[in-house]
C-alpha cells in the first residue's frame, strides 16, 4: 500500500491537492483585489460561492443551484449570496428614500 493509497482511504488531501488549493486561493485573492481596485471595495460583495460539483450539474440541468432537491453547501452558498444581494437593495432603497425627502 502507498501513501497516495492510505490518504485516500483517509481522505486526507495529498501534497499536490494543497499545493492545488493554495494556488487556486491566492488566484482567487488577487482577482478580487484586481476587481476591488477597479470598482472600488464598497462596490464588491463579500459572498463566496465556492467550487462545487452541484453548480456544474445544475449548469448543465439548465437549473438554479438553489432548485436541487438537496440542500447543499452550494445551495447555502447562494443564499448566503441572496440574503446580502436583499440587504444591499434595502440599505440603497433606504439611502434613496432620504435622498428623495431632502430633495422635498
Amino acid at each position: 500500500m502507498t501513501l497516495a493509497d492510505i490518504l485516500q482511504r483517509l481522505s486526507i488531501p495529498s501534497t499536490q491537492e494543497v499545493q492545488y488549493e493554495t494556488q487556486s486561493q491566492n488566484l482567487d485573492k488577487t482577482i478580487r483585489q484586481q476587481v476591488e481596485d477597479f470598482f472600488g471595495e464598497s462596490l464588491v460583495l463579500e459572498s463566496i460561492i465556492h467550487r462545487y460539483v452541484g453548480v456544474a450539474e445544475a449548469t448543465a440541468m439548465k437549473k438554479g443551484v438553489v432548485e436541487s432537491p438537496v440542500a447543499s453547501s452550494a445551495t447555502f452558498d447562494f443564499m448566503k449570496l441572496f440574503n446580502e444581494l436583499k440587504r444591499e437593495i434595502r440599505h440603497e432603497q433606504k439611502n434613496q428614500g432620504t435622498v428623495e425627502s431632502m430633495h422635498r
